[in-house]
């Protein structure tokens, strides 16, 4: 069971990454949410010197004065997606 006021989500997707379109690629997405917007929260990011996107994006929301939902994912980082943004632009329209 989960703590009062929080709430879980999860999907598993299958797609064809554009780097590779033959192969079949498995994902699952899942989205922890609580009921309101808190001011107590942390995170523990990598210390790759080459982080994904997402870790960008995330390391930004620490700035952020309350936070209401994370989405996670697994598999599939796509470090150095070539878009132009770099993934940012991709991660941020997730946010």
């Amino acid at each position: 069971a989960l703590p009062r006021g929080f709430s879980v989500g999860t999907a598993a997707i299958s797609f064809n990454p554009f780097e590779q379109p033959t192969m079949d690629a498995q994902m699952k997405l899942t989205v922890v949410a609580l009921d309101e917007p808190t001011e107590s929260f942390a995170a523990v990011f990598t210390r790759n010197a080459f982080p994904g996107a997402p870790v960008i994006v995330g390391k930004s929301r620490m700035d952020e004065l309350t936070l209401q939902a994370v989405l996670i994912n697994n598999k599939i980082s796509n470090v150095c997606s070539g878009s132009p943004a770099g993934g940012v632009a991709d991660s941020e329209s997730l946010c």
